[in-house]
């Protein structure tokens, strides 16, 4: 169940921090209504929640649910591990084996600046730089002044039919 959560609210946290816009109440609607539906195919069981006997009035509920469960549930499981670290460390050389030699030296310091403290607590990553921090908040608002601003939508002429 923690797995099929993380599938629902991190797009949404995502969305939320990086995003010219939020996710309104009806996206998160359904999204929590397809993804309970499909936890419900998968035979995931919902015991852990209020709600699992009587149902949810709609998939909002569900989601809103699901989240103060999420953040229980990371509460309580999501602990620092040698072992987080190494796989985590791994999977960024991987993720980042692309970028310029000039920001290797940085590259966890800007990853770090990505993760939530309680995550990156569990990975055991320093808290970044102020000016990592500062950098990518930079980034994100110029980004999403940008976006909103900017990029018009598409000409009709080139949409997908």
């Amino acid at each position: 169940m923690y797995t099929l959560s993380l599938f629902i609210l991190e797009p949404i946290r995502w969305t939320t921090r990086f995003d010219w816009r939020n996710v309104n109440d009806v996206e998160r609607c359904a999204m929590g209504a397809s993804w309970r539906w499909l936890g419900e195919a998968m035979e995931i069981p919902y015991t852990a929640l209020k709600f699992h006997k009587s149902g949810w009035t709609d998939g909002l509920q569900f989601l809103e649910e699901l989240e103060e469960w999420n953040v229980g549930y990371e509460v309580e499981n999501m602990v620092p591990a040698r072992t987080n670290e190494i796989v985590s460390k791994h999977t960024i050389e991987i993720a980042l084996c692309n970028i310029p030699r000039a920001l290797h030296s940085a590259r966890f310091d800007l990853v770090a600046s990505l993760l939530e403290p309680r995550l990156r607590t569990a990975i055991e990553f320093k808290t970044p730089s102020r000016l990592a921090v500062s950098a990518l908040d930079t980034i994100i608002v110029v980004r999403k002044l940008f976006v909103r601003h900017l990029c018009l939508p598409r000409p009709y002429i080139f949409r997908k039919r």
